[in-house]
């Protein structure tokens, strides 16, 4: 049996777990240019992206690629 997570660890998980719920609105590089450094452990996607749904304007291939290099190497 696990013992119970007291306030302390409790409130530590909710600060880790702030930036998942979060919502924002814009480009996602300049969001993530305004996180501090080294203060994400994980990231999870869910691509495929650049395809033309309603939501999204297609990219030129190239563009996009370089759009996302530029993500990528922040998110490191």
């Amino acid at each position: 049996m696990q013992p119970a997570i007291g306030p302390s660890r409790n409130q530590a998980a909710r600060e880790r777990a702030r930036i998942s719920a979060r919502r924002s609105l814009g480009d996602a590089l300049d969001f993530l240019k305004t996180l501090p450094s080294e203060s994400i452990a994980l990231v999870i996607t869910s691509p495929p992206y650049n395809l033309g749904k309603e939501y999204e304007t297609r990219k030129d291939v190239l563009a996009y690629l370089q759009e996302q290099e530029a993500v990528i190497d922040e998110i490191v």
